[in-house]
């Protein structure tokens, strides 16, 4: 039951856990991560997850990277019971909300309000055989891919309700 806010680094602007950390119950918030190049360093803004942490019912929000401008989940990390908002990705490499690569796992989180500016993925973007499930995405924007962008078929999108979010160019709520 924390809460971690308004911090400002060139890795994760808030908070970044790795191994078996777990985070419960806090909130995340207006983290801002200073990379600007794309490289691993600019990914992540309020929380950057690896190896199997967790990270449950908690609330990400005003974030804002490169690329997963709320949340990066990789690596077995699961973000689970979350609502996830408010967040946004300045670059090209999507996930205004949540980036979740590598084996990542997001379940039943809240995905809302969330932008990229110039990239995929307004909620989520998923690729490297990432999982989310029983997830709501709603009242995202991206070029593509307002809700949710799918770079690969080894991601699953299961149960999910992806509604209501836009694309400048392709998949309003999904691509």
């Amino acid at each position: 039951n924390c809460v971690v806010k308004s911090g400002k680094a060139n890795y994760a602007g808030c908070l970044s856990i790795w191994g078996t950390a777990k985070v419960f119950d806090s909130e995340i918030r207006d983290g801002y991560n200073s990379d600007n190049n794309g490289s691993a360093a600019g990914i992540g803004g309020s929380l950057k997850m690896r190896g199997t942490s967790l990270v449950r019912g908690c609330l990400i929000a005003g974030g804002n990277a490169v690329c997963g401008g709320g949340v990066f989940v990789r690596d077995n990390a699961v973000l689970a019971d979350c609502v996830v908002s408010n967040n946004t990705a300045r670059g090209s490499n999507g996930g205004g909300g949540i980036r979740v690569p590598n084996s990542g796992v997001v379940s039943n989180c809240v995905v809302v309000a969330n932008t990229v500016a110039s990239g995929g993925g307004g909620g989520i973007f998923q690729k490297d055989s990432s999982k989310v499930y029983c997830s709501l995405v709603c009242g995202n924007s991206a070029k593509t891919g307002g809700g949710v962008y799918m770079e690969d078929a080894n991601s699953q999108l299961v149960n999910c309700t992806v509604a209501d979010n836009s694309a400048a160019l392709l998949g309003a709520n999904l691509y």
